[in-house]
């Protein structure tokens, strides 16, 4: 739990410094050991990959960080989607 909570600082640290290649890192080890952390993971994750993919110069870093972006879409609808 310790190490949760310090990757969870760093993210949201990273987000606000807007340092999204850090961020992304910390997103990413935050999504391998706990995606049902929280709903604000997946908020941050959306941010994360609007910038990285509104700055990418690359078309191929680009279409591959679209692609992360639909898998983090993904778990958000598995762990966090509306029952009704």
């Amino acid at each position: 739990m310790e190490k949760e909570q310090e990757q969870w600082v760093l993210l949201t640290d990273y987000v606000k410094m807007e340092k999204y290649d850090k961020a992304k890192e910390h997103l990413n080890w935050l999504l391998k050991e706990n995606p049902k952390l929280n709903s604000s993971l997946y908020k941050f994750g959306s941010i994360i990959y609007e910038n990285l993919i509104d700055n990418c110069d690359d078309p191929i870093k680009m279409n591959r960080l679209k692609d992360e972006e639909e898998k983090l879409k993904g778990l958000k609808n598995k762990y966090f989607a509306l029952v009704i």
